[in-house]
């Protein structure tokens, strides 16, 4: 990513990217709702978890360094949320015996908030959104197989 270069607008292209992968790579996957904030941009996409019934999300957002949304010491990143839907985080006791590096329970800035996340920092990632979201999508998509979230042939 350009350091120079706005931060928000390359955000919402890399996780509007990474929830198109996914729609296209996990059978039920659905887009839910954009969201945008001070600091922060946002979406969700939906999924069935093949191992215990019910659903999953997937919580996509740019986060400004010292946004609410972000953790404490991350510069501008991507973050990668793991729900059990928009307004509910995942008990983690549920999900102690599953693989879900590199989600770790982490504190958001705003320690109201704190749930499985997975940041990185946008100068980590590359300049072009399309290929920043083809690494990070390649990523969720094995994380997800592997904690049997969705199925091999996803």
């Amino acid at each position: 990513m350009n350091p120079d270069a706005d931060f928000l607008p390359w955000g919402r292209a890399v996780i509007d990217g990474v929830a198109d992968r996914l729609e296209r790579a996990i059978p039920e996957a659905k887009r839910g709702n954009e969201s945008r904030r001070r600091g922060y941009e946002a979406v969700y996409v939906h999924l069935r978890d093949q191992k215990i019934p019910g659903r999953v999300a997937v919580w996509l957002y740019a986060a400004s360094a010292g946004s609410a949304n972000s953790v404490r010491g991350s510069r501008d990143a991507i973050g990668i949320g793991l729900k059990q839907h928009a307004d509910a985080e995942l008990d983690p006791g549920a999900f102690r015996f599953r693989r879900l590096a590199p989600w770790r329970w982490q504190t958001q800035v705003d320690e109201r908030y704190e749930g499985f996340r997975w940041l990185r920092n946008a100068d980590e990632l590359p300049a072009d959104a399309d290929a920043a979201a083809d690494e990070l999508a390649e990523r969720v998509i094995r994380t997800l197989r592997t904690a049997e979230i969705v199925g091999q042939a996803a």
